[in-house]
């Protein structure tokens, strides 16, 4: 029942995106109409209500839905973690179980691995973490490449506690050196398939395979902001070497307000903030991703892949073409990281998808990012 809900779920989202784009009002403003689709046909449920609707039912709670009093989910969110011995973060952290529980019950989005500890910390199945991915995140269900997740839904399918996942991150983190010390059958294949996802040096394949895709995308980036600004006479006799963060920046969050610092203001200032706060590109995040400070997520690929589309001059006048050209090289491209292919279901991937369909992609881009803004 699970796929069939997630196939339905896909394809209203796919007929929303065609509904806006194919309007016949849609070329008379493209960005306000994207904006409005953003704001109203894409309102999806604020993940705290997703995670309290589950609460409600793992508990058999039998009062109204809308009557029960948040500090009583919390305090079951709290009981839970600390009777199933699993922290408030995977990474360590000196935030307060309560607090986090609270900010979970309120977020209209959350990080996917807040997801995977919810998992633990609930004991939740496999079926319904990848449920709580698809209809609360709207992301895919668990990556089978993704050593992390391998170890998690291992755990979730042999209803292992938070426990086990450390001891089994630890052996893995400690191969090729260290054989791991398993205890019975199920957990030797587990090593056999982490193993084989590892590239011999301590690193999975798919993140190596990211890194190294991330950064050519990067290098395209660059000569083709260096091509930009030559024949504006931004930078006369710019190179491809000259582009750095901060160009990038400039470029794709140009219509993002700056602080008396120069630094991007705070997602929470946007009306679209709260659904793609980690998917902004900043020059402090760029130099992060660029020196392998922090992973690169296939967000991070789906967008410079659509600086890039938005920019090939062979399809520039040709909105349908570039769209299918995006689509496809994009999802090749997510297929090499072993990630899932472009997701109408996820409100960024939609809005990316329908800037592209729109006359000059890269202005629209930046025309909804002001509007959420300026509260327009």
């Amino acid at each position: 029942m699970l796929y069939d809900n997630t196939l339905s779920f896909t394809d209203r989202s796919w007929e929303i995106l065609y509904g806006v784009v194919e309007a016949e009002y849609f070329q008379e403003n493209e960005a306000r109409v994207i904006y409005d689709a953003l704001r109203k046909k894409l309102n999806f449920v604020p993940f705290g209500d997703h995670l309290k609707r589950y609460i409600y039912r793992a508990a058999g709670m039998t009062e109204p839905f809308g009557e029960v009093p948040e500090p009583v989910y919390q305090q079951i969110l709290v009981d839970s973690f600390r009777e199933n011995g699993v922290p408030a973060s995977f990474e360590p952290t000196t935030a307060k179980l309560s607090m986090m529980a609270k900010n979970w019950l309120s977020q209209q989005a959350v990080r996917r691995q807040v997801v995977l500890l919810l998992g633990f910390g609930l004991r939740m199945t496999e079926e319904e973490v990848d449920e709580i991915l698809l209809k609360a995140l709207h992301e895919q269900h668990l990556n089978e490449a993704d050593p992390m997740e391998v170890i998690c839904a291992f755990c979730y399918r042999k209803n292992l506690g938070f426990s086990s996942y450390e001891r089994l991150t630890r052996e893995y983190r400690a191969m090729p050196d260290k054989e791991p010390e398993t205890r019975n059958r199920d957990e030797a294949e587990l090593m056999a398939k982490l193993r084989a996802l590892s590239d011999g040096e301590g690193r999975s394949v798919r993140e190596t395979m990211t890194e190294k895709a991330y950064q050519a995308l990067y290098g395209e980036a660059q000569e083709l902001i260096a091509a930009m600004y030559n024949t504006t006479g931004y930078f006369a006799g710019c190179t491809a070497a000259d582009i750095t963060e901060s160009d990038l920046e400039h470029v794709l969050s140009s219509a993002i307000p700056v602080d008396r610092h120069g630094n991007l203001v705070p997602a929470s200032a946007s009306q679209l903030g709260s659904r793609f706060a980690e998917h902004r590109i900043s020059r402090q995040r760029l130099h992060r991703l660029l020196n392998g400070k922090s992973p690169v997520t296939r967000y991070d690929l789906i967008t410079l892949s659509f600086f890039i589309w938005s920019q090939k001059k062979e399809v520039a006048d040709d909105p349908r073409r570039r769209y299918i050209g995006f689509i496809n090289a994009t999802n090749k491209l997510l297929a090499d990281c072993s990630y899932g292919e472009i997701y109408p279901v996820n409100p960024y991937e939609c809005f990316l998808l329908m800037c592209l369909l729109t006359d000059v992609p890269l202005s629209t881009y930046a025309d909804v990012w002001e509007m959420s803004f300026s509260g327009n």
